[in-house]
């Protein structure tokens, strides 16, 4: 595993730790990390060179007998990058709140 990539992914991302499902990583590229779920192939964590990772992950799929990618993330702007710059397309909003009383408790 190599820290420092992972050490830079974790401040830029504020996530305290990353999925080492899968981990893979090339020292000039970054690493990635996913899942072989029923319907996809589901992206963890992704650092680096987003296409080189992409590339890979889909030849996994393919591997695997999927016939999709699926990755979430925090940011708006993140998910419309990888739609114009990879051909995802945004299916859909993960909800969060907290679960302490109150109002809607």
């Amino acid at each position: 595993m190599n820290e420092a990539h992972v050490a830079d992914y974790l401040r830029r991302t504020g996530d305290e730790e990353i999925i080492t499902e899968n981990y893979t990583d090339d020292p000039q590229k970054g690493f990635v990390t996913y899942q072989i779920k029923p319907e996809a192939l589901v992206i963890g964590n992704l650092y680096g060179d987003g296409s080189y990772w992409l590339r890979l992950l889909a030849a996994i799929a393919r591997a695997n007998g999927k016939e999709k990618m699926m990755g979430v993330t925090r940011r708006l702007s993140r998910a419309k990058a990888f739609e114009r710059r990879h051909g995802f397309k945004i299916v859909g909003y993960v909800l969060e709140r907290g679960v302490t009383n109150g109002k809607h408790c």
